[in-house]
């Protein structure tokens, strides 16, 4: 019986190592999945805070799309490029605070929904939140991470379809 010992001890480390690269029970997303996910929404609220236009382009896939008001305001590498704007001097600067994120598994490949606070920052003045929303969001597995094909915003108060949308993501 004590050599079949060692063979049971190598086909459970065998099976454990396995599982924790697969997908997980009940059609849910493996834990790295997740994790990657959430730095994408990081990601993304650096880059559009910071004015790096090629950055928030990467958080999206290449035909990726924007949509806001019911209105597509960028679609594909080339909008969503032009869409952040670099902070400028002696003007307040926005940062992007998404909370409440929920992942789940999708036919895509997972759906995410998170609520999103603007805040404002003014010198001599304390933070103010400007503007808050809902996002939406169908993200997909690319060869280079988890990317997201479309983003949907939906500001708070705003009806379930709101009026044509600003030029400018939030």
């Amino acid at each position: 019986m004590s050599r079949w010992v060692p063979i049971g001890v190598i086909a459970l480390g065998l099976c454990m190592s396995s599982t924790a690269n697969a997908q997980e029970p009940n059609g849910q997303l493996a834990p790295a999945d997740y994790e990657q996910i959430q730095n994408l929404y990081g990601q993304y609220s650096h880059a559009f805070d910071s004015g790096d236009g090629p950055a928030l382009a990467n958080t999206y896939t290449q035909d990726g799309t924007f949509v806001t008001g019911g209105k597509t305001v960028a679609s594909g590498r080339d909008q969503l490029l032009a869409q952040p704007r670099p902070p400028a001097a002696g003007k307040p600067s926005m940062r992007h605070l998404p909370a409440n994120l929920v992942i789940e598994r999708s036919p895509e490949g997972a759906k995410g929904k998170s609520y999103v606070f603007l805040v404002t920052f003014e010198a001599g003045k304390p933070p103010a939140v400007a503007a808050g929303g809902v996002y939406e969001d169908v993200i997909v597995k690319t060869p280079a991470g988890w990317r997201f094909k479309k983003r949907t915003f939906t500001p708070f108060g705003a009806p379930a379809q709101a009026s044509e949308g600003a030029a400018r993501q939030p």
